[in-house]
């Protein structure tokens, strides 16, 4: 997989369910460090063996570099061997690349992928475009102007970007790369990384959506076949308490997740600093986002701005618990088609009340969540003030 919760303490949803499931099934786990460069190494986490190969992100690396990474790939063949694996399950191929797949063809393995996002389709990651629109789905003449500074980039560029000083001069030459015209090479180039992501769906042997959405969306996309396709509800990583009722007071609104556009937490500030009523308490890391990197120091400003609205940092498994016990209603605002959102499942746990985006499969897990339309203040703020007209009852 791309990330691992003994790696990073912020890791998100995808990487505490495989954490889970190797900690129940005792089964190795291999994953990319991105912050160290070392090599292939295997230690127990959990009772299960972590294999990491420490691999840094090369800063003047090419868009084909995102997605073929022959270095991983000749890794992951030595641990497959080690561990005469007899099945493989992907759950994701962001610093992983496509090719990851082809030591397990070529040692005769069976694999199965599980979708957690939209990484294979999109290089975005969400389907969505570089202006925040939800997109329609990938082509060549598509994605070719979404991906523009990406594929304009060259490693002699970015020597010399890092050679000027201070980060403006290297967003201002990123803007101005996205906005040069797309060629038919670049073209290419984008289909290329859509054949070579079409190819690993191709070959698994079983492709699992925790949602129906989700897997509906991929078959639309004609990215997923009807017979290998296979919508499995995913449990809880670990138990949620029962939040304990309380009668009085403002209502506690809270949010949890990455600080990023799609997430639509600018749109519950703005909702937020009208409604003058209640409390909010946001929960989150602030990842750099591609084309908006000041988007989550923005955010916290205005946190800090906002009467009543409090930001908690980065919590840890021991605190989970008690940070849905002081929460009344989870709002979850994203603008993007979510899957299924572990934050909702915790929630939901809780007992607590949520106010979602009508997009995704969030109301899957929560079929009773009061349903806004993405991206509209005005509605969410509507939402927000029955919520507190609701009050703890």
């Amino acid at each position: 997989m791309h990330g691992s919760p003994a790696l990073d303490p912020n890791s998100g949803g995808t990487e505490r369910y495989v954490h889970a499931l190797a900690e129940a099934s005792r089964n190795p786990v291999f994953t990319r460090d991105r912050t160290t460069q070392s090599p292939l190494s295997c230690r127990t986490v959990s009772g299960y063996p972590l294999w990491t190969l420490g691999l840094p992100a090369a800063p003047s690396a090419v868009f084909e570099d995102t997605y073929n990474i022959r270095e991983v790939s000749s890794a992951l063949s030595e641990v497959l061997v080690h561990e005469a694996a007899e099945l493989v399950h992907f759950h994701h191929f962001a610093h992983l690349g496509f090719n990851a797949i082809e030591p397990v063809m070529e040692q005769g393995l069976p694999f199965v992928v599980t979708l957690h996002d939209y990484h294979l389709p999109c290089a975005r990651g969400q389907l969505v475009d570089r202006n925040l629109k939800r997109c329609d789905g990938p082509s060549a003449s598509r994605c070719a102007p979404c991906l523009g500074e990406h594929l304009q980039a060259t490693p002699r560029l970015s020597r010399i970007g890092r050679s000027l000083p201070g980060r403006t001069p290297a967003r201002l030459g990123r803007k101005l790369l996205s906005w040069l015209p797309n060629t038919e090479k670049q073209e290419h180039r984008v289909a290329h990384r859509i054949a070579c992501a079409r190819t690993v769906l191709e070959h698994a042997n079983a492709v699992i959506s925790p949602s129906q959405h989700l897997a509906d969306r991929m078959l639309k996309l004609g990215w997923a076949k009807p017979s290998q396709t296979h919508v499995v509800d995913l449990p809880l990583v670990s138990p949620v308490e029962q939040a304990p009722p309380i009668t009085d007071g403002p209502v506690r609104f809270l949010f949890v997740g990455s600080l990023i556009p799609t997430k639509g937490i600018e749109v519950l500030i703005e909702a937020f600093e009208s409604l003058q009523e209640g409390s909010l308490t946001v929960y989150g890391p602030t990842p750099s986002y591609d084309g908006h990197p000041d988007f989550g120091q923005r955010i916290l400003s205005r946190i800090k701005n906002c009467q009543n609205a409090h930001y908690g940092g980065v919590f840890s498994d021991t605190s989970r618990n008690q940070i849905y016990a002081d929460a009344d209603v989870l709002v979850l605002p994203s603008t993007w088609e979510e899957n299924s959102p572990l934050v909702a499942r915790e929630a939901a746990a809780a007992g607590l009340r949520i106010v979602a985006s009508s997009v995704g499969g969030i109301h899957e897990i929560a079929p009773e969540a009061r349903r806004v339309p993405p991206g509209d203040s005005n509605a969410l703020l509507n939402s927000l003030r029955e919520e507190v007209r609701t009050g703890h009852g």
